[in-house]
C-alpha cells in the first residue's frame, strides 16, 4: 500500500449497512458508485496524510487513521513489537534493525537482512553499529561510504534428492 497510494480499490456491497459504512468512513475517498440488481459497486481510493504548515510554523495534525488500518485482516497493519521500540534503524526495504525493551532490565534484539543469512560469523558483522553507520554516512554526504560483504554459506537440492553447498 505504501508504494501505490492512489490506487483504487472495487467492492461489491450487497448488504445496506456496508455500503453506508463505506460511504461515511472518512479515510476513503468515493469515486464511483453504480448499482447491479441488487448490489451496489463502489470504487474508491484510500486518502494519504499530507501534513501542512501554516504561517506561524505550526504543523496541523490531521486524527490518526492508521487506528482505522490496524488488524489482524489481510491488508491490515499488525502489531509485531511486544514491549518497546527504543532504538531502531534501517538501510533500505526488508533490511532493518531494532532493539525492544520488553521490561525494566529485558531487551530483545531484531535483525533483519534481505537476502542475507545470519550465520555465527554474520552475526558479528552485521550489527546495529554497522547499520547506524552507514545511514551517517548517507546523510553527511560522506564520499567514501562503508560497504559491507557477508559470506553466505548456501544449500541447494535438486529433483533427485541430491544436496549441494
Amino acid at each position: 500500500m505504501a508504494q501505490r497510494v492512489k490506487r483504487e480499490t472495487v467492492e461489491v456491497l450487497i448488504k445496506p449497512a456496508n455500503f453506508w459504512k463505506l460511504m461515511h468512513n472518512t479515510a476513503l475517498e468515493i469515486v464511483d458508485v453504480r448499482t447491479v440488481n441488487d448490489c451496489m459497486v463502489v470504487k474508491f481510493r484510500r486518502q494519504t496524510l499530507t501534513p501542512s504548515f501554516s504561517p506561524d510554523q505550526t504543523v496541523k495534525k490531521t486524527p490518526s487513521q492508521i487506528a482505522t488500518q490496524i488488524g489482524s485482516f489481510f491488508g491490515q497493519l499488525t502489531d509485531e513489537v511486544d514491549g518497546e521500540m527504543e532504538r531502531f534503524v534501517t538501510i533500505g526495504p526488508k533490511t532493518y534493525f531494532y532493539v525492544e525493551k520488553k521490561e525494566e532490565d529485558e531487551r530483545k534484539t531484531v535483525r533483519k537482512g534481505k537476502g542475507i543469512t545470519i550465520n555465527s560469523s554474520v552475526d558479528k558483522k552485521f550489527t546495529f553499529a554497522l547499520m547506524k553507520k552507514m545511514v551517517d554516512e548517507v546523510l553527511e554526504k560522506r564520499a567514501e561510504k562503508t560497504i559491507a560483504e557477508f559470506e553466505q554459506f548456501t544449500m541447494t537440492r535438486n529433483k533427485n534428492h541430491q544436496v549441494f553447498a
